[in-house]
């Protein structure tokens, strides 16, 4: 039975390595947030994920590991910087930003990747990059002033 692992949520525990997790071969979504210890992102190079979800500010580069089997993953603004272009499988990425000329690149070179959604996209915004092969939505931040 596939288990969904939510709970990995505002917790002060240190949880530094995530590798256990993969041992259990059950896990198909996991959502990563509210963690106010640094975690080894490298530790979950054993999963095979159907989602991904991070929502964690991240100090300095860091990187999923090479090997990662994530069909979908879905990066906050505070995940921007993770770096996914060692996943494996990626088929749907969903971001809360427009990614820059470096991002854009990084997500080319996945070779699976079909589907790229992007969140909170700024007023105004003219240009929407485009990814040969890749079908991209883009949704409108709220303007100034109003709920979102």
């Amino acid at each position: 039975r596939d288990r969904d692992v939510t709970g990995v949520q505002t917790c002060a525990l240190p949880i530094f390595d995530l590798s256990p997790l993969g041992e259990t071969g059950q896990v198909r979504r996991l959502v990563i947030s509210g963690l106010i210890t640094k975690i080894n992102l490298m530790s979950l190079g054993e999963l095979r994920l159907n989602s991904l979800r991070l929502e964690l500010p991240l100090y300095g580069g860091a990187a999923l590991p090479a090997g990662l089997a994530v069909r979908q993953i879905h990066l906050s603004h505070r995940a921007r910087r993770v770096r996914i272009d060692g996943v494996l499988g990626l088929r749907s990425a969903i971001l809360e930003w427009v990614p820059d000329n470096e991002e854009l690149a990084a997500l080319a070179r996945l070779p699976e990747l079909r589907r790229l959604v992007l969140f909170r996209v700024p007023p105004g915004t003219v240009v929407i990059p485009t990814l040969p092969g890749v079908d991209i939505v883009a949704y409108p931040s709220a303007p100034p002033g109003t709920q979102s």
